[in-house]
């Protein structure tokens, strides 16, 4: 949700900042989140894949969001 706050639907699933801006988002620490009982990390998981993928899933409508200027 703290990720997502600062960014406005453009068009079906496309998400990018307000007006024409990027975002550039500041990680403190990457170590710090705990593993769950899969062993992964959420924090380090969704990061990668928006780096990976350019998008993430919404977790109440379970739908594929596209994350773009960030």
């Amino acid at each position: 949700m703290i990720l997502e706050q600062f960014l406005e639907k453009k068009a079906g699933i496309n998400f990018a900042p307000i007006g024409k801006y990027k975002m550039l988002y500041f990680v403190d620490d990457m170590n710090m989140p705990a593993r769950d009982p899969y062993d992964t990390q959420n924090a380090i998981a969704l990061l990668r894949q928006h780096r990976d993928y350019e998008h993430w899933y919404d977790k109440n409508k379970l739908t594929l969001k596209n994350i773009k200027n960030t």
